[in-house]
């Protein structure tokens, strides 16, 4: 993975369920060096069993550190990541 060189522009990720630990430590890394403009885009079938680091995300956005956008394949209804990225959606 390779940063931008100019340290203050932002990122965007996207997470496909367990391969999301790797942007996790990325985003930890640029909010402590005080990086705001963070974007997720996380992927898994259920948000209650497969939302990985759901606390930390929430918390990020909560405080305006990371722009979070999740999408959950096996709920009632049916949300995909590239549905998301097409029309711009936050969850």
């Amino acid at each position: 993975m390779v940063l931008p060189a100019v340290a203050d522009r932002p990122i965007v990720c996207v997470g496909p369920g367990t391969g999301v630990a790797p942007l996790r430590a990325l985003i930890e890394r640029r909010i402590a060096f005080g990086e705001t403009r963070n974007t997720i885009y996380f992927g898994c079938r259920k948000r209650d069993c497969d939302f990985l680091f759901r606390a930390d995300w929430e918390r990020w956005a909560a405080d305006g550190q990371l722009e979070l956008r999740a999408a959950f394949s096996r709920d009632q209804v049916r949300i995909l990541v590239p549905s998301l990225v097409e029309r711009g959606e936050r969850c």
